[in-house]
């Protein structure tokens, strides 16, 4: 099985689905996901001439960690946040925030939870750089034995994001089996008056449940970002995408000082990064 050298996969419990992120209505998003989604455009993922596949339904197996979004996908103007990069059990993961004051491992049990993956990445900038346009996010990929306990779990996922109340459920096109996505705003970045804007599409495409969680600045972001990640994923799901097993390393050195600029998917020609924070122009896709 092929494998990408870019993180490490530690076991611990660090809180999935926990309601802190959404996202805000803002403006335009940057290369990002415009290139992204027009992936997904081209290959039918998106509304358009070409209907959403939401019917296919495959069994999928493990590892789990081959259904996400890989460092190699989005470029050098992100780096990998590894501490907040980990493989799940149903023990650890029943003992995180998700299922805070019920019985996460019997509710897990009841699912045929076999195994999940969170994997972040941050803006190479850092705070600078999001409040250029760049922004942090996050892909948590759970899989289960079977569709209908992924079902449940889907069905609980978001049911904890629309008990936040704080954030608002937001139209998007569909994606996998199942799909819904979240705005929020809420905080201020240190020492600025410019909002923190959180965006989260959550979906389910056969025996396996994602959810993506971005987070920038409310005047540069809005769900596109976070939905062009999940329909990224989605492809890998249905086999029209490379579903590529990360391989653990711990000597990983990420670039410094890189602005924004992902790898584009095929069917997109790329545009070259610029040498500020500042969001590249969206590039153009081939004739």
């Amino acid at each position: 099985m092929k494998r990408r050298h870019w993180l490490v996969l530690a076991l611990c419990c660090v809180p999935a689905v926990a309601i802190s992120c959404g996202g805000d209505d803002g403006g335009s998003t940057a290369a990002t996901a415009a290139t992204i989604t027009a992936k997904t455009v081209a290959a039918g993922g998106s509304s358009g001439a070409t209907p959403v596949d939401t019917k296919t339904s495959p069994e999928l197996t493990e590892p789990v960690s081959r259904f996400t979004v890989l460092h190699e996908e989005v470029g050098p103007a992100f780096r990998n946040n590894i501490p907040a990069t980990f493989v799940l059990d149903l023990n650890a993961y029943a003992a995180s925030e998700t299922f805070d004051g019920r019985d996460g491992r019997k509710m897990l049990s009841d699912w045929g939870y076999l195994s999940g993956f969170e994997e972040s990445l941050v803006a190479d900038g850092g705070q600078s750089q999001v409040l250029n346009g760049g922004f942090d996010f996050t892909v948590e990929s759970h899989l289960f034995a079977t569709e209908a306990g992924a079902t449940g779990a889907f069905a609980y996922f978001e049911a904890i994001v629309r008990a936040n109340k704080k954030a608002k459920i937001t139209t998007i096109d569909p994606v996998g089996n199942q799909s819904s996505a979240w705005t929020l705003v809420d905080g201020k970045f240190t020492g600025t008056s410019i909002d923190v804007a959180y965006h989260r599409v959550i979906f389910r495409r056969g025996n396996l449940v994602v959810v993506v969680r971005t987070k920038g600045a409310a005047p540069f972001m809005t769900i596109d970002d976070a939905l062009g990640f999940a329909k990224l994923v989605d492809e890998k799901a249905l086999g029209k995408a490379e579903a590529i097993e990360p391989t653990p390393v711990t000597n990983y050195v990420p670039p410094t000082n890189v602005a924004r600029s992902p790898t584009l998917p095929p069917g997109i020609t790329p545009t070259p990064a610029p040498s500020s924070t500042a969001r590249p122009p969206a590039p153009t896709a081939r004739p």
